[in-house]
């Protein structure tokens, strides 16, 4: 699918991939597909400079 969405020259949105498969194999497979960067679930700040902070929604507590 990223290698269609990449063949159209007037559509290239960012594409940041989140994927359960971990490791550098998956990684490069993802980037050579097509994607801006390659997160696995398991996110640590120092898998991408621009990896937002992700945080959880508060509830309020009574």
């Amino acid at each position: 699918m990223l290698r269609e969405i990449r063949s159209d020259p007037e559509f290239q949105p960012t594409i940041i991939l989140l994927s359960a498969r971990a490791g550098e194999d998956a990684k490069v497979e993802g980037l050579q597909a097509g994607a801006d960067d390659y997160l696995s679930k398991r996110l640590y700040e120092r898998d991408s400079p621009s990896t937002p902070r992700l945080r959880s929604p508060t509830r309020a507590t009574t």
